[in-house]
């Protein structure tokens, strides 16, 4: 794709970012089926994915797009139906990642900025983590509201989402 970088200089950054700030959230954008992918290149990349163990990562299949360096010069010769297995493949190896990664935050305690009422119930907060994974917690202090910044102590964990109570 073009990219400026190679995989080793990636992973050097990450390792680095890493030891820097070991409790950092890290994210991802994957574009599977790009114009002349090959299962190796694709295995690759699901190889890398399993390294970085992302919290979260958007998967899209490529798709042509008018005026770009692609379309002008690349023929998109990846199946579709190669395409969208390829991202539902991602999508679940990213799903187990993601829980594997939420479960471990039972027992600690985060700093969660209040955004406003739970989707499910006004009885509960939903707020953010600084690393940006969404937390729910019950209303228990009337004088909070959305913009404040509280202690979470998490107690349960599903694939987006981490459970918990104020201290």
């Amino acid at each position: 794709m073009g990219r400026s970088y190679t995989q080793a200089e990636y992973r050097a950054l990450v390792t680095r970012i890493r030891a820097l700030c070991p409790d950092i959230t890290l994210t991802t954008d994957i574009i599977v089926g790009f114009c002349s992918e090959t299962q190796a290149d694709y295995e690759e990349t699901c190889d890398l994915y399993r390294e970085m163990e992302y919290h979260l990562a958007y998967v899209f299949k490529y798709s042509e797009r008018k005026h770009t360096i692609a379309a002008r010069k690349l023929k998109d010769d990846v199946p579709e139906t190669m395409k969208s297995e390829r991202v539902t493949a991602l999508i679940e190896l990213q799903r187990d990642i993601s829980l594997k990664k939420n479960q471990a935050m039972i027992g600690r305690t985060v700093q969660v900025l209040i955004e406003g009422d739970g989707k499910r119930s006004s009885e509960q907060w939903l707020g953010r983590t600084d690393g940006g994974m969404v937390t729910i917690f019950p209303k228990s202090d009337p004088n909070l509201k959305p913009g404040c910044l509280v202690p979470v102590l998490i107690t349960d964990a599903t694939v987006a989402t981490l459970y918990g109570g104020m201290l």
